[in-house]
């Protein structure tokens, strides 16, 4: 605990990825954070098991939906529904499977600066589009103080 608050006292943003396993750590370092990222497939076992052992959470989290396909029945409407969850906090990564190659490369910071200027209707326009997103969305929580 005494570790987080000295990084955040010199930091402006401080990143932790955590275990999904119901620990101590995970359970101080999840109660200290601003913002909770929740990285989820679209499977209401897996959904299920978030409220289940993490309730409390949800209002500072935001519920990354990865390799997400609109047509599922966990889609990001039924979600936010389902779940009573705002629907700006529901968030989607599209399933697009060149990502993992990037990402075992290391070149998702270069394919993203590539194709950031996307437009509607070219090639990687969806995946790019909900990145804009999360980071917009971000962007004005911060401004706003919700990231405080």
């Amino acid at each position: 605990e005494r570790l987080l608050q000295e990084l955040n006292r010199r930091n402006d943003l401080v990143l932790v990825d955590t275990q999904a396993a119901e620990n101590l750590t995970t359970k101080v370092i999840l109660e200290l954070a601003d913002l909770v990222v929740v990285n989820l497939l679209q499977e209401g076992e897996q959904i299920e098991d978030f409220w289940k052992h993490y309730a409390g959470l949800e209002k500072k989290a935001v519920f990354l939906l990865g390799r997400y396909q609109e047509d599922h029945v966990y889609n990001r409407t039924n979600v936010a529904r389902m779940y009573k969850i705002a629907k700006e906090r529901v968030w989607v990564m599209p399933e697009y499977p060149l990502l993992s190659f990037l990402y075992e490369q290391g070149k998702i910071p270069d394919f993203i600066g590539k194709n950031i200027w996307t437009s509607a209707g070219e090639k990687n326009y969806g995946l790019i589009r909900e990145l804009r997103y999360a980071a917009e969305t971000l962007r004005a929580w911060e401004k706003e103080g919700k990231l405080a």
